[in-house]
């Protein structure tokens, strides 16, 4: 096993104990919704903290790389932008996704003459409603 493997091991063996001992345990394990909303909002918790070092990470490591670090960096490619004794910097540059501004369509077909019932039956035709996104996260009560 390399010694960045034994790390990765090592670490989340810790992670995985978060929430089950100490004052992070479960306060009631009475019923058996508790523990599974527990370890929900553990690691919600959990996420948001390391969701905030891992933004300052990129941060500091973008400044250490130049410019900001993606700039050379064209879309649709990777590259890796720095490199330590350790670890390296790879940026994945996705390419930009376009949008269709529907007001504007409707505007452009109205200037062109096009009947507004008509361009309303267009619309509709034409638009695919998306999933709305869904969040869940466990609070403690009181």
């Amino acid at each position: 096993m390399t010694a960045i493997a034994k790390m990765r091991s090592s670490l989340h063996a810790a992670l995985d104990k978060i929430g089950h001992r100490n004052a992070h345990a479960c306060p009631s394990e009475k019923n058996n919704v508790d523990p599974y909303l527990h370890e929900l909002f553990v690691s919600h918790e959990g996420w948001a903290h390391f969701d905030k070092r891992r933004k300052l990470a990129i941060k500091q490591a973008l400044l250490t790389a130049g410019d900001d670090g993606t700039d050379g960096v064209q879309p649709g490619t990777e590259a890796t932008v720095l490199e330590g004794e350790c670890y390296s910097l790879l940026v994945k540059k996705n390419n930009a996704s376009e949008r269709v501004d529907k007001t504007k369509i409707g505007n452009a077909l109205a200037k062109r003459g096009f009947d507004e019932l008509d361009v309303i039956k267009f619309m509709k035709e034409i638009t695919t409603p998306t999933k709305p996104a869904t969040s869940v996260r466990a609070v403690p009560r009181g």
